[in-house]
């Protein structure tokens, strides 16, 4: 129910400094497994990004904040854990590691399931991250809680990155938007599933929540 860019030194192989950025994304649903998504962009020195990969990580159910996430290719490795928090990445062909540094993140919050009478019950949470590996890497920002962020959204120059850490109305209105979006496919999930299982099902799912919490999922009604 939850959801990476490296670099490689000058000195290995004669490979030009480059810049790895992550993106990693962790959702939670009280229908189906956390999904998880994470994104990997290169920038070599004087160049501009490119998306190395973006891959699902292997889903949990109800995952937790000490779950580890990985994807790879022939070339690279990533993982994300403390939801999408911390991380590391790996150049396979040139025996490259390094601990990826944070650094932004945000939770977002919203109903995702209702009562008959539209009062919500659950609250369900993503998380969204973007973290590096510190090689001459410009800043990066968030993409409003979608799994996937394009290069325009997560290399905003760095005077729009610090406006928006601040949260002022432009950047809430779009959070709100996202919420409100969030909400209504909720809505649209919670229908369909009850239309499968019937509605003495969801109250006990819901019930099931309220006897055992997990992370992610909060229970408000």
């Amino acid at each position: 129910m939850r959801v990476l860019v490296a670099i490689v030194a000058a000195s290995l192989a004669g490979k030009a400094q480059a810049c790895l950025t992550v993106h990693a994304f962790l959702g939670t649903s009280p229908y189906t497994d956390d999904p998880v998504v994470i994104q990997l962009w290169d920038k070599p020195e004087g160049e501009s990004e490119w998306e190395v990969f973006v891959k699902d990580a292997e889903p949990a159910f109800f995952s937790d904040s000490e779950d580890q996430f990985c994807v790879e290719d022939d070339t690279y490795k990533v993982c994300v854990r403390q939801n999408t928090k911390q991380g590391d990445v790996w150049n396979k062909y040139h025996d490259y590691y390094s601990e990826l540094t944070l650094v932004n993140t945000h939770f977002n919050s919203y109903c995702c399931l209702y009562s008959a009478s539209d009062n919500c019950l659950l609250n369900c949470g993503d998380y969204e991250s973007c973290l590096n590996d510190g090689w001459g890497c410009d800043s990066c920002g968030l993409c409003d809680f979608r799994s996937y962020c394009s290069a325009h959204k997560l290399f905003r120059r760095d005077d729009e990155l610090q406006s928006r850490k601040h949260e002022g109305p432009a950047r809430r209105a779009e959070i709100e938007a996202r919420r409100v979006e969030l909400e209504a496919r909720s809505m649209e999930m919670q229908k369909a599933w009850v239309a499968e299982h019937g509605e003495e099902a969801l109250e006990a799912l819901v019930q099931r929540f309220r006897d055992s919490p997990v992370p992610g999922i909060e229970v408000v009604g």
